[in-house]
């Protein structure tokens, strides 16, 4: 069966194909259109357990003031870790 179809963009595509996989540019078409045109596995859906937390403790409109004061308290604390596990320069 011979049918006119306008590429466009997909030559390209069709061609990379024809040269990695070493087929002539009909085999390419072929393959390109089978592959998409088989049904395809389903994706099994992911499941996450979730749990309820009760009511926020802080107000959440101010979370980014509280993440920002945990971070103030927590980077001394890092620079004194670290001064004392890393070598000397010296």
């Amino acid at each position: 069966m011979r049918i006119t179809v306008t590429l466009a963009d997909t030559e390209a595509i069709i061609r990379r194909r024809k040269e990695e996989c070493g087929e002539t540019f009909e085999q390419a078409i072929n393959g390109a259109i089978r592959a998409n045109a088989l049904p395809r596995p389903l994706m099994r859906r992911l499941g996450f357990k979730t749990h309820d937390m009760g009511p926020p403790r802080i107000d959440i409109a101010k979370a980014v003031q509280v993440s920002a004061e945990m971070e103030n308290h927590h980077v001394p604390y890092s620079l004194r870790y670290e001064r004392r596990v890393l070598p000397s320069s010296e």
